[in-house]
């Protein structure tokens, strides 16, 4: 995603926790969440997406912040 890059878990929830941001679902099943501030600003995405293109699976999850 352009402007964002891919972080791990741990990072992604210690960053985001200096901010005042809310999780907001987007698209359909597996949903991602924009994480934004009171402003719009988005902060961080968590992406769900299934492995390997397969749909009948858990989805597994990619966690990105704004560089």
């Amino acid at each position: 995603m352009k402007g964002f890059s891919v972080v791990d878990k741990d990072k992604f929830y210690r960053v985001i926790g200096n901010y005042n941001v809310h999780p907001t679902p987007v698209g359909p099943w597996p949903y991602n969440s924009y994480f934004k501030t009171q402003l719009g600003q988005i902060i961080g995405i968590k992406e769900n997406y299934f492995p390997d293109e397969v749909e009948y699976s858990i989805p597994n999850t990619r966690y990105w912040l704004h560089e």
